[in-house]
């Protein structure tokens, strides 16, 4: 799970920052650096990829309630969540 609950501007890890991929560019990031996706089962606030699939390509998570938090060059008004059901929120879903 990331800390996004530090009062501090400065203490705030961002959720999601922007990585430049030698093969496509710039691409989403998550704050361990994995690729960010969109998986075509999930519709409207839907989670479709859950226990092996969510293994295999594990969403962003955050703490339930809380909001992504954009890396530089981003705007975190478009950064959304949907509830996974396990206490958590996938980030940028």
């Amino acid at each position: 799970m990331l800390a996004v609950g530090a009062t501090a501007a400065s203490d705030v890890k961002a959720t999601v920052v922007v990585a430049n991929n030698s093969t496509l560019g710039a691409i989403l990031v998550g704050s361990t650096g994995r690729s960010l996706y969109h998986f075509t089962g999930d519709h409207g606030k839907t989670v479709a990829c859950t226990a092996g699939c969510a293994a295999e390509w594990p969403p962003v998570t955050i703490a339930r309630g809380a909001k992504p938090v954009a890396g530089p060059g981003l705007e975190g008004s478009k950064l959304g969540t949907l509830a996974t059901g396990r206490g958590l929120s996938c980030g940028a879903c």
